[in-house]
This record gives C-alpha cells, structure tokens and sequence, in this order.
C-alpha cells in the first residue's frame, strides 16, 4: 500500500501482483454474490480494446496486519477477476500442450511469460497461497478449490456446487468455451491491463460504516443482514478480537438450510426489542436496529466487546424460538422442557401468518426463564389462534402487527410489577381488543353476525374451510402428539356431501330448504383427513366413508364412528357440529 500517497492509479495486473501482498475481505462484509454481473464484466472487457484502458471502477482498502489489505469496497469485482485469470490460466496450459506441435517457440514463450504474469496476479509464493482471503471458512475453501489448476465440478458436493463462487467459475468456463486461444489471449491482455483506481483509507479520518453502507448500495442493493452484520463487526477496531467473535459467536448464524437469513426473523426480533410498530420496510428494519446499538459505547473497551457479545447471544436465543414457532425446529434442551400444548402452537402455525410473532418470541422467553406458567401460555396461543382465525377470514391480517406490538409494549411496562394476578398478561391481551372494540377501529373484535356474513358456502378459498374446521376440532386423538406442522398443512377437507350432491338422490333428501341451515350444512359437511385417506374416500358412499373417515388423527372424526346409517349423519353430526360452530364462533367473535 503506497502510504505516501492516498489514491494511485492502477492497471489491475500492477493492483494484484503488489509484493507480498495479501488482499483480506474483512468479515464483516457480505459474501460474494455476483450473478448476471459476471457476464456484463466479461462482455465489457471483450467488447473494449487493448488500448483503450478500460475502467473498471474505484478500490477502497484499508491497511491489515501483517501486509494485509483490506478491501472495504470492491471485493465482488476482485474475486471475479481472480476467476476469470485463473480460468485463463487452465486454458492456456491444456491448450498449450494440445497444441504444441503446431505452435512456434516464439508464441509458446509469450504464453508462458503472460501465464506468468496471470500466476503472479493470483497466487502468492508459487502458488503456495491464494492473494485473495475471504471471510468465511466456507467460501475461502471453496474459492481454493476453484482457483486450483485440477479443479473440476465434479469433485464437489452438493453444497458447494450451488455456491455463487462455482455458479460464476460456470459461467466464466461457458464464456470461453467457444473462442480460439488468439482471443483468449487477448482477452488476458486487456484484462491485466484495465484500469482502477486504489484509494487507501487508512489515512482517512472517515466513519467506515457510513462509507460501508454508500459503497455497497451502488450495484446489488445490501440485504439487512449485511448490513447489520459491518454495524455490529466495524464497533470492534481490533481486528483479532473482531475475527475471534465472528467466527466463535456469529459465522453462519440466523441461516435457514438454504443458507438464507429470515429478513422475518429481523424484523420481528427488532420490532420486539425496540416496541416500535413500524419495523415493516427493509429500510426500517436497518435503521431500527442501527438506533438501538447507537447507545454502545463506541471505544474499544471491555464493556464494549460484553454490550456485543450480549446482544449476539440474545439474537441467537430469539432465532430459536423464532423457528421453534415458524418450523418443525425444537428448542434446545439448554433452555429446559417447555411443557406446553404443542397443538396449540401447530394450529397459530398452521394459519400462516405472522402477525402476532414477535408477541409469542416474549412469551415463549417468559416461558423458558419460568415467568409465564405453560397453562397461560396455552391459553393464549388459543384466544391469539382464534381472533387472528376471524382476521383471516374477514380481510388481511398485517395490520394486526401493530396490535400485538401494542400489547407486547404494555406487557413490557407491567411485567416488574410485583400487585399483577397471575393471568396479567392474558388480562392486557382481552382488555386492549376490548378497547378497539369499544372505538370500533380495525383492530375491533367483530360481531356474529358480521363473520357469519363473511363466511360463504364452502368459503371464499378453500383452504379457509381447512382452517375452519381445525379449529373446531376440539383435540386430536388421545396419545396422539403432533411432530411436524406438516401433519396439519398436509391433511385435506374431504366433503362427506359431495360437491355435486345434487345428482345423488340420497344425499339430496339430506339437505334443508331454508338458506341459512344450508349453507352451515354445506361448511360443516366436512372432515379433516390426510391426502391419501381423502383420496381414498373420494365419491363414496356413506358407509364406505364411515370406515375410512374414523381413522383421521382428529378427535372430531371420532364423532362419526358410532355412525351407521345416513340418518345418524342428518340427526346427530349436524347437531354436533351446530353445537361445536357456535362454541367456535363465540370464542372467535
């Protein structure tokens, strides 16, 4: 790094071949994700000419320890590069002894001289070492892998084959494998001779973060995670402290199996932490987050590094409740047994919204630090299950977000206070709806009459009549207990009146002429049945249902096994069912 002067101006083979050079992604950086910008960088190179130094942009770094060069912007570009040479590099040496024969000295030694040019660009020490160090133990192995003369696709796993790195090396391979070595040779000639700017930051009295977040939002806008992730990592200047809790603490944290961060889980952690209702826009999310560690203290001290440590630890705490609610994930036993009706929690899963998540994260907390008894918690997952059940009937349920951080806020306010009863919380939960009731606002607990008018024949989507009718299930069998939320999404609504009851006299005799016995006949002819029981119940009938519905893992089912003729169904199971709505209907309204 040219400490005499801040910016120099460079062609990129004199950038990378700098003596001893390390060049270092810092960890708080995002991971490569180049995509179509692969093949613009390829085209623009190939479309320019030797002479025209081509631009490929401005290079901030920073000084490292040991030589090292951070590079604060411009790593995609740099890694790119460091696959297009070294895919180069491969070409030419299998081509080089392929076609030796009919090659002269002459050329066979300017190939070599501009191979090894391209080696000095990307290794260190003959090869010994790559120049370029990324972030992340994953993607350094596998940027090795790539960059290595044997590479080949085929010996990598499944894992790594899906990596951009590979996807990039992919299309690289594929921009080559059509021209003659004449333009490849060409092409590596305008390469190492296109033009950047280095500006050196270390001399700089500069706020790094704001440079992070300005650079990195020109190209491929950064996800929130990135960008928390150089907002927690830039508050610690000492780089063996800051590696050290990257990868002991955060490195490959908050990842679903796809290795994708839940921007969900942020806003919802977020919105929890802070009560602030508006965490909905990927930009609220950062800046939310960005006030709420504004109080860190900003030296390099110990209670610094703790604040951090803290924090992350929090935020790996809250991710698995977040997926012991969302998935079929289970909470480590670390945390205890948390003894709970896990039905419950499967049905507020099963209606696929997230409206009240960030309420259930606290009391799932409250329930693992032994502040909130699992029959209280029961209790509210129920009343929670069934006013967000009428919502999604009647009209969309994102709204009902500011409600439960509403609640959430008071709860915060009232939870040290020695006088509350032991059902507090469940009493600010019914006493705030109870109030938008009161002003008839949206949040307002509707009447019968006016979810009964929102409940058509079969409803408007059928998934809404699947919906329905878990909830009037009163439990599941005895013993049963539910593994996985897909034993719920993947039951199905089997009509015990068909669809087209109309052409079937026996069913025809059934159904009453008065509109509204017909239309709760029509909602409540149905049962939950797992896909392939449904299948085989199909148009069946009623005697040849009746053996197949009782085997259903739901308790309502079991209503039907004492059935044995038609009459039995019209006289008793539409009682029954009659009975079980209105209870459901007033525990909703």
């Amino acid at each position: 790094m040219n400490k005499k002067y801040n910016l120099d101006f460079l062609k990129i083979s004199d950038f990378l071949k700098r003596e001893n050079a390390i060049f270092k992604i810092p960890v708080y950086q995002r991971n490569y994700s180049w995509n179509k910008q692969v093949n613009t960088l390829l085209n623009d190179i190939y479309d320019s000419t030797l002479d025209s130094g081509f631009f490929i942009g401005v290079i901030f770094c920073s000084e490292g320890k040991n030589e090292e060069i951070l590079i604060v912007d411009g790593q995609q570009r740099l890694v790119t590069i460091s696959i297009i040479l070294s895919t180069i590099l491969k070409i030419l040496d299998r081509n080089l002894k392929e076609e030796a024969k009919n090659e002269t000295e002459e050329n066979k030694s300017k190939t070599k001289l501009l191979m090894e040019d391209i080696e000095e660009c990307i290794f260190k020490n003959q090869k010994i070492k790559n120049k370029l160090k990324l972030q992340t133990y994953k993607d350094k192995n596998i940027l090795g892998k790539v960059l290595d003369k044997d590479y080949s696709p085929k010996n990598l796993s499944n894992d790594e084959k899906k990596h951009k790195l590979v996807d990039s090396s992919k299309k690289i391979n594929d921009f080559f494998k059509d021209k003659d070595t004449s333009d490849i040779i060409e092409f590596a000639k305008k390469l190492l001779k296109t033009n950047l700017v280095c500006l050196n930051l270390s001399e700089f009295e500069v706020n790094r973060n704001e440079l992070f977040e300005a650079f990195n939002s020109k190209n491929e806008p950064l996800k929130n995670f990135d960008l928390i992730t150089n907002l927690i990592f830039m508050k610690i200047e000492n780089e063996e402290l800051q590696e050290k809790i990257y990868r002991e603490e955060w490195e490959n944290q908050f990842q679903d199996e796809n290795g994708e961060v839940s921007e969900k889980f942020l806003r919802d952690f977020i919105s929890m932490k802070t009560l602030n209702k508006a965490v909905d826009k990927g930009y609220d999310i950062y800046e939310r987050f960005k006030n709420m560690i504004s109080k860190f203290e900003a030296k390099n001290n110990e209670k610094l590094i703790d604040e951090i440590k803290k924090l992350i630890r929090e935020m790996k705490k809250f991710y698995e409740i977040y997926n012991f609610i969302k998935t079929d994930s289970r909470i480590k036993k670390t945390y205890g047994k948390l003894d709970i009706d896990e039905q419950r929690l499967f049905e507020y899963k099963f209606l696929g919204v997230d409206s009240a998540d960030s309420f259930i994260m606290y009391l799932i907390d409250r329930l693992i630090d032994k502040k909130l008894i699992p029959g209280h918690f029961d209790l509210l997952i129920k009343h929670i299950t069934n006013y967000l059940y009428k919502k999604k009937i009647m009209g969309p349920t994102a709204q009902n977000r500011i409600l439960f951080i509403e609640i959430l806020k008071k709860c915060k306010e009232e939870e040290n206070n020695e006088k509350n009863n032991r059902n507090w919380i469940f009493d600010i939960f019914t006493s705030t709806i109870k109030n938008h009731t009161d002003k008839g606002d949206n949040f307002r607990n509707n009447t019968n009459k006016e979810f009964m008018d929102s409940v058509k024949i079969g409803f408007k989507k059928h998934e809404d009549s699947k919906l329905f009718f878990v909830l009037l299930n009163d439990n599941l069998k005895t013993g049963f207990k539910p593994k996985t939320i897909d034993e719920f999404k993947n039951i199905t609504v089997e009509h015990i009146v068909p669809q087209a009851f109309k052409k079937i006299p026996e069913w025809t005799e059934l159904m009453a002429s008065e509109k509204d016995t017909f239309n709760l006949n029509k909602i409540s002819n149905l049962t939950i049945l797992s896909e392939p029981e449904n299948s085989k119940t199909g148009s069946k009938i009623f005697d040849k249902k009746m053996k197949i519905i009782p085997t259903s893992i739901f308790k309502i089912n079991l209503e039907m096994a004492s059935y044995k003729n038609i009459s039995d169904l019209d006289e008793k199971w539409f009682k029954y069912l009659k009975e079980r709505y209105s209870k459901t209907i007033s525990e909703i309204t």
